[in-house]
């Protein structure tokens, strides 16, 4: 059997001995113990990010119906359960170990399994979140389910799924060690939220004017001034063609004029699609009109061409020397709720706010000058929290790495 890349020693510096060979079927047994009487109400999900927790938590309400949980299997804490369906966070489906001190119900959809004892249950739920297993899963003709979206699994697949392991002592180090690298990319999550809860307060007080700038000699810039937003903006409406291709960017909430690549798997626009996508140029904003309620508006910082889907607005400024003011102030809370007075539409899910609507917004704005001081200042928080970023994700990129070398 192949070693991992990275193994640890004793304390005397001295090896440890080969790793063991064990399937699913050595190490746990099938759990089966369903909720017949329906008394259990504690209705556990498995989530690929954020593990096994009570359904209502993750989708703010009760999926199951009351009385139809009679089929639904019960677990103790302790156990692991396997759920088939397919993410980004869990190719081959999320495999999880309850941490909860009451008993709780899961999906008849779900495979649950518990421990006899021989491994490690911390080695155990550090080793599900590798792809070590995927293999085998693969192999024998488990990766397409019912759905697109679900693993074909067995009972059979899944109880002879192989799983290595070093000794007792080895599976406690490799645990703790990763524990701990997970306690450092929690606290740079936690130093990137605090600096963005930082620069809302900030701005909270900077575009309520509680806070003004001055110039240089220390006086007074003029009071703010009323200007109608399509005196501001210039709406871009140039569409791909087939003389050139276009990288394809999409737009979140959470983070901005994106890459599709890295949610979809998709780099290039097929090109019977290009003449329905839009071109944005470097600095111009993008919103949806479908979500801008929510904040769905951001800048592209890209240095090149790019170009988005056709329902989405696209408009550059006037003066690009103040991007920094207005990518803060389209999104405060006060314009979010201005977005959400003047949406149209029937349903809530389906409000809309049309360009021609946006561009007849007028708002108090400070003067040029004192909006790119504005800029410069907020600058400094946003250049922080990049920081802040891309620390975090050099930690989860060693985790991954970890993960990979540590394991067989």
């Amino acid at each position: 059997m192949l070693e991992p890349k990275v193994r640890f020693k004793r304390d005397d510096g001295s090896s440890y001995p080969a790793w063991n060979e064990y399937s699913i079927s050595d190490l746990f047994t099938k759990i089966g113990n369903k909720n017949k009487d329906g008394q259990n109400t504690n209705v556990i999900t498995n989530s690929a990010e954020f593990g096994l927790i009570p359904q209502r938590d993750y989708f703010d309400k009760d999926i199951a119906v009351e009385g139809n949980t009679g089929n639904y299997t019960i677990i103790q804490t302790g156990d692991f359960v396997y759920n088939p369906r397919k993410s980004m966070y869990a190719p081959m489906g999320p495999f999880n170990c309850y941490k909860l001190p009451e008993d709780g119900i899961v999906s008849p959809l779900y495979s649950c399994l518990r421990p006899k004892g021989i491994i490690n249950p911390e080695y155990l739920l550090w080793y599900f979140q590798t792809d070590k297993w995927y293999g085998y899963v693969n192999d024998h003709g488990a990766q397409n389910g019912a759905r697109h979206d679900r693993v074909g699994m067995t009972d059979k697949i899944l109880l002879g799924i192989p799983i290595t392991a070093p000794c007792e002592e080895e599976q406690q180090k490799i645990a703790d060690f990763l524990s701990s690298v997970d306690e450092v990319i929690a606290a740079s999550e936690e130093e990137v939220a605090n600096l963005e809860t930082q620069k809302k307060a900030v701005m909270k007080k900077i575009f309520s004017q509680e806070v003004r700038f001055k110039r240089d000699d220390g006086t007074e810039f003029p009071a703010w001034e009323g200007v109608r937003f399509g005196d501001m903006f210039t709406e871009i409406v140039r569409k791909t063609s087939d003389t050139k291709t276009y990288p394809l960017f999409s737009l979140t909430i959470e983070d901005g004029v994106t890459a599709k690549t890295e949610r979809y798997e998709r780099s290039y626009l097929v090109k019977k699609e290009e003449d329905n996508y839009k071109i944005v140029p470097p600095h111009a904003f993008v919103y949806n009109p479908m979500n801008l309620r929510f904040g769905a508006l951001a800048p592209s910082h890209e240095d090149k061409e790019v170009c988005v889907s056709q329902y989405y607005n696209v408009f550059s400024l006037n003066d690009e020397t103040t991007i920094g003011f207005w990518e803060s102030f389209l999104v405060t809370d006060a314009m979010l709720k201005f977005y959400f007075s003047i949406a149209t539409g029937s349903l809530v899910e389906k409000l809309r706010v049309h360009y021609s609507n946006f561009v007849n917004i007028v708002m108090p704005i400070p003067c040029l000058e004192e909006q790119r001081l504005i800029a410069d200042f907020l600058s400094v928080f946003d250049e922080a929290i990049a920081a802040a970023k891309k620390e975090l994700e050099l930690w989860k990129e060693l985790k991954k790495g970890l993960l990979q070398q540590m394991f067989v």
